[in-house]
């Protein structure tokens, strides 16, 4: 046997395996392709969720988000980045995008390799300024943002919440009814009382003002214990075939507490 020519075709394949594993994330033992005590991995995506600090801010004031992937699997979740930037968050007004968190910062040019353990999450803490693109503040109004994981390859899930700036006008159910189909897909902010459980959707709530009643749809933070208070919400307007009725699709919603001298937002 020609040593030489054995030892050399040994070099080249350790080469090319030291290769797959920096461009490809696997780990590979002294023992072979799989380490035996290597946790199990999924392939499911972690469940992801942005919170704002409150619902309703004063204009220029700074906003916080909390923005969390969390694994809810039995297995270990592995998550590739292609650079040093682990996610990123845009905020929306009149359906347009007024600010991005990403714009402007420096991220380093390396993949990052990431493992979220079964029932842990990744939290991370964001701030918007209040302002626009061109660092001036925004108007008063109903704001959208969306955050998500910037992680290598495939689509990319976005969790969404919504506040308000400024001084607010709540949107009377009885408006959003008759104008329902002009207002689909827009965000609307409603002042009413939590009634029961919605009709129209498995999970939410039925909501009712002085002028009327709509179902709110989606895992709104109210328990039946809750009933008859009054709440403040930001929804985007629905419409649910075939019957054309309208309803809500809840994005943040607060509480309202009674203090002495006013009132005051409860939880996010």
């Amino acid at each position: 046997m020609d040593l030489r020519r054995h030892f050399s075709r040994r070099a080249a394949a350790f080469v090319f395996v030291i290769a797959l594993a920096y461009f490809t994330g696997i780990i590979i033992s002294e023992r072979g392709w799989a380490e035996e005590n290597l946790p199990l991995m999924s392939m499911t995506k972690p469940v992801i969720s942005l919170t704002a600090s409150r619902l309703i801010y004063k204009r220029g004031e700074k906003v916080k988000f909390v923005f969390t992937a969390r694994n809810t699997t039995s297995s270990t979740q592995a998550l590739t980045f292609p650079s040093g930037q682990s996610y990123d968050l845009t905020i929306t007004g009149n359906g347009k995008d007024i600010w991005r968190w990403s714009v402007g910062k420096m991220f380093t040019m390396a993949i990052v390799h990431r493992e979220i353990p079964p029932g842990e999450s990744l939290t991370y803490d964001i701030t918007w300024d209040g302002k626009d693109k061109n660092g001036k503040p925004v108007p008063d109004g109903l704001y959208l943002a969306k955050a998500w994981l910037s992680t290598a390859g495939g689509s990319k899930p976005a969790a969404v919440t919504a506040m308000g700036i400024g001084k607010l006008i709540p949107s009377p159910i009885i408006s959003i009814r008759k104008s329902a189909k002009k207002l689909t897909g827009k965000l609307v902010f409603v002042r009413a009382k939590l009634f029961g459980g919605a009709l129209e959707c498995s999970q939410g709530w039925l909501v009712k003002d002085e002028t009327g009643g709509i179902d709110v749809c989606g895992p709104m933070p109210f328990t039946m214990g809750d009933k008859d208070r009054l709440a403040e919400m930001i929804c985007t307007v629905k419409i649910s075939p075939p019957k054309d009725e309208p309803y809500l699709e809840y994005l943040s919603a607060s509480l309202i507490m009674n203090i002495a001298g006013g009132t005051t937002h409860g939880i996010p």
